[in-house]
């Protein structure tokens, strides 16, 4: 997500700093869209159709033994 506003994690030294970079962010509708896409392809997942778990392992109650 950093990436995507073109800062670097030692750039957020103030609180000042880091509003204006999520000001920033906000005001740019590309960097705002890579910011999404970078978060939904952090939290899906590939194995499964869309962006939640399979019914089979929402039903897990320990991991499943081969």
């Amino acid at each position: 997500m950093l990436a995507a506003v073109g800062a670097k994690p030692e750039m957020f030294t103030s609180w000042a700093i880091l509003a204006e970079q999520v000001k920033n962010l906000l005001s740019n509708p590309f960097a705002l869209g890579c910011v999404v896409v970078a978060v939904v392809g952090y939290i899906n997942d590939p194995i499964t159709q869309g962006i939640t778990d399979s019914k089979q392992a929402l039903t897990y109650q320990k991991p499943k033994k081969d």
